[in-house]
């Protein structure tokens, strides 16, 4: 049998994975399950190889509230791309403009799971790879109370949806 040349993007995950084989993503059970289903209607083949290695690399978050530096949905991010800062509220969705970041963007599936001080190389819509660093975090707020982290152990989080 003749032997069959990867493909770039196959080639690009498995570089990708031995880079970060010790980077350590923690991300919310469903979240995995909502972005597996993503995965499968992204147009960008190296960002829907690599957001699906990331989540089968993923572990359930520890828990450490308050002060939670974990990026996950309704954390506000400062980060940097390449050394060029940027501040959002990583939200559901693909939105990507001033102030949010949806999960389904390219750079929200980069910066979910990750913590404060973490680094990350992802696909730039050039396609090169660049690094995406998390900055700072801010946990999570509920229903516009600034006191109040969202799913703090011992309190009860109200729903979003009502």
């Amino acid at each position: 049998m003749d032997a069959i040349c990867p493909t770039a993007v196959d080639s690009l995950v498995r570089i990708w994975t031995t880079l970060h084989a010790d980077l350590s993503v923690e991300i919310e059970p469903a979240e995995v399950r909502h972005l597996h289903r993503v995965v499968f209607g992204m147009d960008d083949e190296l960002l829907a190889c690599l957001l699906a290695t990331k989540l089968a690399m993923s572990r359930r978050p520890r828990r450490n509230w308050p002060g939670d530096d974990l990026a996950r949905f309704g954390s506000e991010i400062l980060f940097s791309v390449q050394g060029r800062q940027h501040r959002g509220r990583l939200i559901h969705g693909a939105a990507d403009e001033a102030g949010v970041i949806g999960i389904e963007s390219r750079y929200g599936a980069a910066l979910l799971g990750l913590r404060s001080g973490q680094q990350i190389l992802w696909p730039h819509a050039s396609g090169r790879l660049v690094e995406v660093r998390v900055l700072e975090v801010t946990a999570p707020r509920i229903l516009g109370r600034p006191d109040c982290a969202a799913g703090r152990p011992g309190r009860a989080a109200p729903c979003a949806s009502g």
